[in-house]
């Protein structure tokens, strides 16, 4: 089989990805890896910090390829540091405002990276993330589902039909 031109992400509920991305991934030139579902607990900025690092490692290790599966994409990575700022409690006054600032920043960014480098979203189960549903759709992306009673191959044979 040859690889899949196109440069897709899978997304959905987190328990069925990883089965998808491997049933998947022969398909593609090459597979990105998830990033961690969520942010580790405690200091705002800290969590500020590693969102900027899983940004740069996302966009450049997606950069050398022309065909590729991301397990995720820049907006899952967004939204996991939306329920990560959302759940923090404490913050001062001045580090909430700028929180909401930098995740519009970072949200806005992420929709223009995401439109100016993927062609389709696929949605494995549901979207368990509401904020997700929305920066997906606000991305203006094709979006697919497999059926979860057919076999992905099938699913595979309709993305190469439809290119």
């Amino acid at each position: 089989m040859t690889a899949i031109p196109l440069r897709v992400v899978v997304t959905g509920d987190p328990s069925d990805i990883e089965s998808a991305v491997r049933q998947l991934s022969p398909a593609f030139g090459a597979v990105v890896p998830a990033s961690p579902s969520d942010f580790a607990p405690g200091d705002l900025w800290a969590a500020i910090g590693e969102s900027l690092r899983r940004f740069d490692r996302r966009i450049a290790g997606e950069a050398r390829h022309s065909s590729l599966l991301s397990a995720g994409s820049v907006l899952d990575d967004w939204a996991a540091l939306n329920r990560h700022v959302a759940s923090a409690t404490g913050s001062r006054r001045d580090d909430a405002r700028f929180s909401r600032r930098y995740l519009r920043m970072h949200r806005d960014t992420s929709i223009r990276h995401a439109r100016a480098s993927y062609d389709q979203v696929i949605i494995i189960g549901d979207v368990t993330d509401p904020e997700l549903a929305k920066v997906i759709d606000a991305s203006g992306l094709a979006v697919a589902t497999p059926a979860t009673t057919a076999p992905i191959t099938e699913f595979i044979r309709h993305l190469e039909k439809t290119l």
